[in-house]
C-alpha cells in the first residue's frame, strides 16, 4: 500500500492518506493539471473553484492553492519524496486560509476542503514518480 504522511504545520496534526483513499477519477483528471502547473509556472485551476501554482526542484514539489485567480496564496503545500520505500511526505499551511475564514473571505466548506486539495495534487504528483 502506498502512503503519504500527512502534517499540518499550524497545528501539528499528523495522518496517514493511502493512495487508495483518492479516487482513480479524479487522479486521471488532476495528473495533467499538476503538469500543466509545472511546466508553465502559471496558476492552473484544479477543480471545486481552487487555482494551484506548483513547481518542483530536486524531487520535491512545492504548491500554493487559493479560491481565486489572482490574490494571495491561502494554502501552502511541500511535498518530499520518501526515501527507497519510506513514505512520501506533505507538509501543510492553512494560516491564511483560516485567517481569511476568519475575515468572511472564504467558507466554512472551503475551509474544510484545505485537506482534500493539498492531498489530491500530492498523490497527483507522486503517482508519476512511482
Amino acid at each position: 500500500m502506498r502512503l503519504l504522511i500527512q502534517r499540518t504545520m499550524d497545528t501539528g496534526e499528523h495522518r496517514l492518506s493511502p493512495l487508495s483513499e483518492v479516487e482513480p477519477d479524479l487522479l486521471a483528471q488532476l495528473r495533467p493539471l499538476v503538469q500543466e502547473a509545472i511546466k508553465s509556472g502559471q496558476r492552473v485551476h484544479v477543480g471545486a473553484g481552487w487555482w494551484s501554482r506548483i513547481t518542483v526542484d530536486q524531487g520535491r514539489m512545492e504548491g500554493e492553492l487559493l479560491p481565486w485567480a489572482e490574490g494571495p496564496p491561502l494554502v501552502a503545500m511541500t511535498v518530499t519524496l520518501g526515501e527507497g520505500d519510506a513514505p512520501a511526505h506533505l507538509e501543510v499551511e492553512v494560516a491564511g486560509l483560516l485567517q481569511a475564514a476568519t475575515h468572511g473571505r472564504v467558507t466554512e466548506a472551503q475551509v474544510g476542503m484545505a485537506d482534500d486539495l493539498a492531498r489530491h495534487p500530492a498523490w497527483a504528483w507522486l503517482i508519476e514518480r512511482h
